[in-house]
């Protein structure tokens, strides 16, 4: 069993659109507040910088054009804590529903989870917002 957090926002935009800006990881300080930089050092792997300029090494575990973004990370393998993160679009009839969201789970995370759902549901939520105002800017 886990927890989770997700988000869905609709954007005036195609798929192909939105997912240009996702893809695009050395743009990612112009739009997004939350993760500031991201690379892909391998297939397996992305390095994030969040807004508080801690590094994390995270494992890809999806990553198909024009669809989903998924990665994983964790402590002790995610049995301590892990979190399955994702970047989802689809088309909707006006546009795309982006669906933004992370799968908690460990044994910290029912400790802990009234904070990271407090603290993490507004960080994921401004970065649709970003998300979204970004692409239709372009």
């Amino acid at each position: 069993m886990f927890r989770e957090i997700k988000i869905e926002t609709h954007i005036n935009k195609s798929p192909e659109e939105v997912w240009k800006v996702i893809a695009d990881f050395p743009s990612y300080a112009k739009w997004n507040r939350f993760i500031t930089k991201i690379s892909q050092p391998d297939e397996k792997s992305l390095l994030l910088e969040f807004f508080s300029k801690q590094e994390a090494r995270m494992e890809v575990i999806k990553l198909n054009a024009n669809d989903e973004l998924c990665w994983r990370g964790g402590i002790a393998g995610g049995w301590i804590f892990g979190g399955v993160h994702y970047l989802k679009v689809t088309k909707d009839k006006d546009g795309t529903l982006f669906t933004h969201g992370e799968n908690f789970h460990g044994l910290l995370t029912w400790i802990f989870w009234p904070l990271f759902k407090k603290k993490l549901y507004p960080i994921y939520a401004d970065m649709n917002l970003a998300l979204k105002e970004y692409v239709e800017k372009k």
